[in-house]
């Protein structure tokens, strides 16, 4: 989450546009990824709580996949926040136009900062299941999913609400 204010701060308060301001915190994150692993791969040794793998590679009652049980209680929750919430609302209407929720009295910072913290605490949760799922820890993992994303983002407004990024058309 400290990246998630690290990026609410150069877009809010540097106004340097989101987009480009999370793609350039994730080359230095990735940066730092390789630095530390010393551009290796880390494979799961006997070190590494069984819990984590079993999160990425287990199964419940060995037919369903723990991560897509995660993959539909985090879509469940993030719907109820965005469609039945006052914040979730607010969100909405701060990427639609900023401009009237200042007018409204809507505190566009605070949403903003809301939506880069919630963000950036879901993609950790993406990443622990990613290298569960992997067994290994690897400076490059999740980097060849930038397109995969923004596409899947982008085609998710073309369903359900036409023109608006929600969560069941994604």
């Amino acid at each position: 989450m400290c990246i998630g204010a690290v990026n609410f701060f150069l877009s809010v308060v540097l106004k340097i546009p989101s987009f480009i301001a999370t793609i350039g915190t994730s080359f230095i994150i990735q940066g730092i990824a390789k630095s530390l692993t010393g551009e290796h791969t880390i494979f799961s040794d006997y070190r590494w709580p069984r819990n984590y793998t079993a999160l990425g590679q287990g199964r419940l009652f060995g037919i369903v996949p723990y991560a897509v049980i995660v993959l539909v209680v985090v879509s469940i929750i993030i719907y109820i926040f965005t469609e039945r919430t006052r914040w979730g609302k607010y969100l909405y209407l701060v990427g639609s136009n900023q401009k009237a929720c200042d007018y409204l009295g809507i505190n566009s910072a605070v949403q903003k900062l809301r939506g880069f913290l919630l963000c950036s605490a879901f993609a950790a949760l993406a990443g622990i299941i990613r290298t569960s799922m992997l067994n290994l820890i690897e400076a490059q993992v999740g980097a060849d999913t930038l397109m995969n994303s923004v596409t899947v983002i982008m085609l998710g407004a073309t369903f359900i609400k036409h023109g608006v990024y929600n969560v069941p058309g994604s």
